[in-house]
């Protein structure tokens, strides 16, 4: 995980970090967060059930240079089939 973390400080502010440790911290992470790999590099990232809010979607991004490439939409979209299997029937997300 310390290349998630690495990632995130890289690319986005300090509270999806604390996201991911907090996962982490209880144990949640592996069922939790997707990734996204170019080769070993971590180019794209989503989370869901943070604040132990199981159908909370989100924090996502994708590392600037790839951006626009349709990786975001990917990962929302494996999010979302994974939260489904799991029997979560409504999502919500408090982000643009």
């Amino acid at each position: 995980m310390a290349k998630v973390l690495s990632f995130l400080q890289m690319n986005f502010s300090a509270g999806w970090r604390k996201h991911v440790i907090s996962a982490m911290q209880s144990a949640t992470a592996e069922n939790t967060i997707l990734l996204c790999k170019k080769g070993k590099e971590i180019i794209g990232y989503v989370q869901r059930g943070i604040l132990q809010e199981a159908n909370r979607y989100g924090p996502f991004g994708v590392k600037e240079t790839y951006r626009d490439a349709g990786i975001g939409s990917i990962l929302a979209h494996l999010m979302w089939q994974d939260m489904k299997a799991n029997g979560l029937k409504n999502v919500f997300s408090l982000y643009r």
